[in-house]
């Protein structure tokens, strides 16, 4: 039987995020590719440039990663320096990470997650608070669903 809420999103998760694990034990929390916040943003700065069809290929790429440094990319932990010291959450931080060629791979890797609905499906993350309990770490709207991010949580130092 197909119920309306099985494809229903947690809205508020679309904007804070869900956590989701890379690499193994680097925590990201992601909100949906199309959530308001990031195509206002996104529209904004378009429009301080004079729109798409005025701005390189390298600027537009730019603003993506400002933009998604800020609403996509919502927080992380356990990322670290070569000198092992915690490098916090900024949206700053993030939009540089995100805009350097080098890590091309983990800004598709969160792209990829931004656009997948399934992650953000009311039930699923209602589910997910029931079997991890709502006060595990890292989670408020951003409740994992994953087998990654189950272990992720479990062994989270956070």
């Amino acid at each position: 039987m197909f119920r309306l809420s099985d494809i229903a999103i947690d809205p508020q998760a679309a904007v804070d995020g869900v956590w989701e694990t890379y690499a193994g034990t680097f925590q990201v929390r992601i909100a949906r590719a199309n959530n308001r916040r990031y195509q206002q943003l996104l529209s904004e700065a378009i429009a301080q440039h004079g729109g798409r069809r005025l701005i390189s290929d390298d600027e537009y790429s730019a603003i993506v990663a400002r933009c998604m440094g800020t609403a996509i990319v919502t927080d992380w932990k356990g990322l670290y320096d070569d000198a092992g010291e915690e490098i916090p959450y900024s949206p700053e931080r993030a939009a540089a990470i995100l805009g350097d060629p080098r890590y091309q791979d983990f800004r598709d890797w969160v792209a990829m997650r931004a656009v997948d609905s399934e992650r953000f499906r009311a039930r699923a993350i209602e589910e997910e608070a029931k079997h991890l309990g709502e006060g595990s770490p890292g989670s408020s709207a951003g409740r994992a669903r994953s087998p990654t991010r189950k272990r992720a949580k479990r062994g989270s130092r956070a």
